[in-house]
């Protein structure tokens, strides 16, 4: 019984989490990626045709505010891979290899998608790591 309460509850939690990602999931390209690490409870939706990605926690729908680089960009093919250390997924615009990869991850409630080495600060915005 209780397992069955138990599965009942995760699928209404996945539910809610894929209606917070993308309710317009009908009408766009979405791919959907678990972070990285093996403690993440956040689930990412990328828009393939626009660039744009949404963080949400798993078990509350609670949904990062989206900073730099998380935003809608120049129409192209996008994908999302994990990244092979650290936390959050790598985007990639297979339509303009010269773009760079930016690495999107969300932290205490707020997301960005930064180039290189950089990391979103409290407002949402990517900078260079402290030294």
């Amino acid at each position: 019984m209780k397992i069955h309460l138990l599965l009942r509850a995760l699928a209404i939690s996945t539910a809610m989490v894929v209606a917070a990602l993308a309710p317009d999931a009908a009408q766009s390209q979405s791919s959907f990626r678990f972070g990285w690490s093996a403690g993440s409870n956040i689930i990412y939706r990328l828009d393939k045709k626009t660039g744009e990605v949404k963080a949400c926690e798993f078990a509350s729908a609670e949904c990062a505010v989206p900073g730099e680089g998380a935003v809608p960009e120049n129409p192209g093919d996008y994908e999302i891979v994990a990244p092979t250390e650290g936390e959050g997924v790598i985007r990639l615009n297979k339509t303009d290899p010269e773009e760079p990869n930016k690495l999107c991850s969300s932290v205490a409630g707020r997301l960005c998608c930064c180039p290189g080495s950089k990391v979103c600060n409290a407002n949402r915005v990517c900078v260079n790591p402290p030294p």
